[in-house]
Formats: C-alpha cells, sequence, structure tokens
C-alpha cells in the first residue's frame, strides 16, 4: 500500500469510528443495517477491521457509512478537499489494473484464480 493510501485509511477509519459513535450506533447495528439495505459481506469483524485501519470498506460501503453517519461533505469530511494527495486514485499500478481487467472478463477463471490465491 503506498504511503498515501496508508495516510487516508487510517484517517478514513478513525472518522469512520468517531462519526459513528456521534451518531449512537454500535458495531452490529451498523452491520444489521448495511445488511437489511442489500449491502453484502459486512460482518461486525469487518468493521472493526475497517476502524482500526486493519482494511478500507469498497466505495459503494463506504458511501452509505457516510450517509448513514450523516456525514454530507466527504470530501471536507475526510480532508480530501485539503489535501487530494491523500486520496491517490493510482494506487494500484498499471499492470495491476490490466490484471483486474483480465479477471473481470474471464468469469469463467475466477474459480481456478481463488484456487490458485487461496482465497
Amino acid at each position: 500500500m503506498t504511503t498515501n493510501a496508508a495516510e487516508f485509511q487510517n484517517l478514513s477509519s478513525t472518522i469512520l469510528k468517531k462519526s459513528r459513535k456521534e451518531v449512537g450506533l454500535d458495531i452490529h447495528t451498523v452491520a444489521r443495517i448495511l445488511s437489511e439495505n442489500n449491502i453484502q459481506d459486512v460482518t461486525s469483524s469487518a468493521l472493526y477491521a475497517w476502524e482500526s485501519a486493519q482494511s478500507s470498506p469498497n466505495p459503494y460501503t463506504f458511501l452509505n457509512l457516510c450517509d448513514m453517519y450523516n456525514i454530507t461533505d466527504v470530501l471536507g469530511t475526510f480532508q480530501i478537499r485539503k489535501n487530494p494527495s491523500l486520496f491517490n486514485l493510482n494506487m494500484i499500478s498499471m499492470h495491476e489494473t490490466e490484471m483486474l481487467m483480465s479477471y473481470r472478463s474471464h468469469p469463467e477463471m475466477h474459480p481456478a484464480i481463488k484456487k490458485i490465491l487461496g482465497i
């Protein structure tokens, strides 16, 4: 992970946790609400990981969390407007992008790739 990505992940985890507490929600309630809104694979463990900067939610889930936590100015709240380099859109290399696009275009290969990678 690049320095900017790590900085953004640390910053966003702190803000997400603080914002969740400000609206009076616990981790289990957030996971339940996201599940009820058809946002898949969000467990309490995933939320703990996001709030401790061990991983990050996907963009769709991130925006839903912001909505749930009443964060209306995402760019300002997460300091992207003030420091756009924190949100580096080039977090993966061109080679990684090509691999991802190839993976997406060959769904028939997904099981084999997952087996190779052990996921």
